[in-house]
């Protein structure tokens, strides 16, 4: 039912509320009214009010008396009900690059003006709404970053670094966007990084379909963003911007956002994206990216004649190349790794890790007699979930991660297959690692089986 007003309580101090409560008090016909403010922030008192009084958004004062970060995130985490929760920062303060940091669903900079009140009233309905749409179907662990925090803190931390990672195969149809999906969301959802996922398929991509996204915009738009701006100083500046607004978000996975690809062939002959000015957008594109994201996963098309492929395999860290559990699929990686990528694109064949999907025990081929055969190194296998969970899933828009690793009697052949993709993200970002041991240790489901060899990673700063 769409709600007439959210409402909001919020934690600030007295003169701040007051000019809170003057603009968007009960009696207005704003679009977010404060119920109360409160001069003290305190965990237990806070939890109390929301459960007696249900808001859907809450706003915290870095200065009110009592504040601390993690107990404004734990709201989040343990929460019964959707809310949004808000930060207010001096511009430019070490809290608000904290509050930043950890991903607060907003974050606005003090002091409070009138911009600042119509951006409240004009954005936080329709965070709060789409939130609400996904309550209770998102990915899995909505206290999972909090785990990670915990677990990593406990070992004295674990060694990662900012990657763009892109997810190949030389050949359609073994279930390279579904990979990339699944990796993209896993590492926002359970690791609470901060990920950009870019449909860059000009054969046709499916991240739309398999995400159920509500994309009006794309990889197109970005791309003559780009070229229209090129060589405009006053337009380039606001090119980062105009791209991230470009962006859609995922229902569940709130630090995750998608630059959805093309929706027809015609689009992928378009000047903008088609040969040389491919190749530059996706080298311009991709390091931007970097710079505001934790990780960026590339789902390009499999065709290295195509410029945007060619732009993107050249621009990104590491490449998971992906094949099914036969011969010939084999075979294809090996030619297009070496025959192709390599040559073409003048990249170094350390850069690439061989992932087998649908791996079954029974078809007579390991994964480093695949390596071996291919001339790539080893990386990981994804068992084939025999139940068809993951056809399922994709049908119904929801990331497979996202919709079974919050059930507590999944079939063995799912447990094995999302352990699977958990320990894939964790090659990327260990902290997923104990995550996941975390889940099973809470008594969620057994324990199953390490599939994938360590990736070794350099700390990043």
């Amino acid at each position: 039912m769409e709600l007439e007003y959210i409402s909001s309580l919020a934690f600030t101090r007295p003169e701040l509320g007051q000019q809170l409560l003057g603009e968007l008090h009960v009696a207005t016909d704003r679009p977010v009214r404060v119920i109360t403010t409160l001069p003290i922030f305190e965990k237990g008192s806070a939890q109390r009010m929301l459960d007696q009084m249900r808001p859907q958004l809450v706003l915290v004062d870095a200065e009110v008396d009592g504040y601390n970060l993690a107990d404004v995130l734990s709201l989040r985490h343990e929460a019964k009900f959707p809310l949004v929760i808000v930060g207010l920062a001096q511009a430019g303060s070490r809290k608000m690059e904290a509050m930043l940091e950890v991903h607060l669903d907003a974050v606005f900079s003090l002091p409070m003006n009138r911009g600042t009140i119509e951006r409240i009233c004009d954005e936080l309905p329709t965070q709060f709404n789409a939130l609400e749409a996904q309550w209770g179907k998102g990915a899995w662990g909505a206290g999972a970053p909090e785990t990670i925090r915990a677990a990593t803190a406990a070992t004295g931390g674990s060694a990662w670094q900012r990657q763009v990672i892109g997810v190949w195969a030389p050949k359609g149809g073994v279930g390279k966007t579904t990979i990339a999906c699944e990796l993209a969301v896993t590492l926002a959802a359970v690791g609470g990084r901060k990920v950009a996922l870019v449909d860059a398929n000009m054969n046709g991509g499916h991240v739309r379909l398999r995400l159920n996204l509500d994309a009006p915009y794309g990889i197109l738009n970005a791309a003559s963003a780009y070229h229209t701006s090129k060589g405009h100083a006053s337009l380039e500046v606001d090119l980062p911007q105009r791209i991230d607004g470009l962006m859609a978000a995922v229902k569940g996975a709130p630090n995750l956002k998608v630059l959805a690809g093309v929706t027809n062939m015609e689009q992928s002959r378009h000047e903008h994206l088609a040969g040389e000015a491919g190749v530059e957008f996706a080298r311009f594109l991709l390091p931007l990216l970097s710079r505001n994201y934790d990780f960026v996963i590339a789902d390009p098309g499999s065709s290295v004649n195509v410029g945007l492929h060619q732009g993107v395999l050249h621009e990104v860290d590491y490449i998971l190349v992906v094949c099914e559990p036969d011969m010939t699929s084999i075979a294809d990686v090996r030619e297009g790794v070496h025959q192709s990528v390599v040559p073409r694109v003048g990249i170094n064949v350390q850069r690439f890790g061989l992932v087998i999907n649908k791996w079954q025990e029974n078809l007579g081929v390991s994964l480093q007699e695949a390596a071996n055969f291919a001339k790539v190194s080893a990386l990981g296998i994804l068992p084939l979930d025999t139940t068809g969970n993951v056809t399922r899933a994709g049908n119904e828009g929801i990331s497979y991660i996202a919709k079974y690793a919050n059930e507590r009697r999944n079939p063995p052949q799912t447990e094995a297959t999302l352990q699977a993709i958990a320990e894939l993200a964790a090659q990327f970002y260990p902290p997923i690692g104990a995550a996941w041991v975390e889940r099973m240790r809470n008594g969620r489901v057994k324990r199953g089986f390490g599939l994938f060899r360590k990736l070794r990673t350099k700390a990043y700063d």
